[in-house]
């Protein structure tokens, strides 16, 4: 344990030894010496120091495979047939109604495989797992069998939160405010790394470009690839319709590529941020259900097809990205992802 606390006196970075030491011995520290480790990882968001911590949580639950256990017919010109998928955020930008949890739903009408994970709200109204949990149709707990069977029935599941490792949650108990968000803030930027399920490709949403550049050194050493980060020039964690969002996407082979999305190039009308405004977990719940029923205002369903548009196309599933968007306007105005949505809701409930 001495040997965290050395390393942060001297200003060095943390191997994954010194973090599984730090991680073993929390429950025998006091909020303070835990705030100063997670306050140090979270000044110096550093890719070596962010590695060794995914290596020593992933250590101790490892993460489920869940393309190996679903075999599905091919959906479009992909490698894998139908693919698996991760959408997800790392949070703590700018605050709007849940746009990543809403467009999945979106994609999952398009043929993939949508696996959700996601967290409790710390800065913004509401997160992922506190709409899904109004939606009802993400359990606090479910079987391993069962989140294979209602991956396969619906076409989407969202992962409950038992499925990380408890150490996450005794991170957080009997901590002071402060300290608590400094915790929060730098475990949610691991998050999208963090998650207990593999997937064929992850698509992550980062607070920032730094952020995003570090994520992407982490995800290729721990072998997560290929996976796509978006990250908005107006502090979005994903793509946005207000300005350009730049693209990073690291292939199987972990070589980088980048690139920038403009929302002006699809003759998407920028609107204010006040019109993608976020809300408490019931109305965004509301909201959620008002989108895909092709009932959300006109920024509303834009912002999400634009979403989900990006990672159909990253798939392959559309030629271009304008045909991409065109297709996930129109399954909001079927009513297409709210079928999604209600089937997945039938299948948790018969679970």
């Amino acid at each position: 344990m001495a040997d965290v606390f050395d390393r942060m006196a001297s200003g060095e970075g943390f191997s994954r030894a010194d973090l599984e030491g730090f991680l073993a011995q929390v429950r025998q520290m006091s909020p303070g010496e835990i705030g100063a480790v997670f306050g140090y990882l979270l000044g110096r968001l550093d890719s070596g120091d962010a590695l060794a911590m995914v290596q020593a949580l992933r250590g101790l639950q490892e993460p489920r495979d869940i393309s190996s256990a679903i075999g599905s017919p091919a959906i479009g010109p992909s490698e894998v047939g139908r693919p698996s998928v991760s959408m997800v955020g790392t949070g703590g930008g700018v605050s709007t109604f849940n746009i990543t949890t809403t467009a999945s739903f979106v994609v999952a009408a398009a043929g993939p495989l949508v696996v959700k994970m996601g967290s409790s709200a710390w800065r913004s109204k509401s997160g992922s797992a506190d709409v899904a949990a109004q939606l009802g149709v993400m359990p606090l707990r479910m079987s391993w069998d069962s989140v294979l069977e209602v991956a396969r029935e619906a076409g989407i599941v969202f992962v409950p939160p038992s499925y990380y490792p408890p150490i996450l949650a005794r991170l957080a108990h009997g901590l002071t405010i402060p300290t608590f968000r400094r915790v929060a803030g730098f475990i949610n930027i691991l998050g999208p790394l963090l998650s207990p399920v593999k997937v064929d490709y992850r698509f992550i949403g980062a607070r920032s470009t730094d952020c995003m550049e570090m994520l992407s050194e982490v995800c290729r050493g721990i072998g997560d690839v290929p996976t796509t980060f978006f990250s908005s020039e107006d502090g979005l964690d994903e793509v946005s319709t207000m300005a350009p969002t730049r693209v990073l996407n690291v292939d199987r082979a972990g070589k980088t590529q980048r690139s920038t999305l403009d929302p002006a190039s699809l003759q998407i009308k920028s609107p204010s941020i006040e019109e993608l405004a976020g809300y408490e977990s019931v109305e965004a719940a509301e909201c959620c259900l008002r989108i895909l029923g092709g009932k959300g205002s006109r920024a509303q369903a834009d912002i999400v097809a634009l979403n989900a548009a990006a990672v159909m196309h990253k798939l392959a599933l559309f030629d271009t990205l304008e045909a991409s968007y065109e297709r996930a306007q129109e399954i909001l105005k079927r009513g297409e992802a709210l079928q999604v949505l209600q089937g997945l809701r039938e299948c948790v409930k018969n679970e």
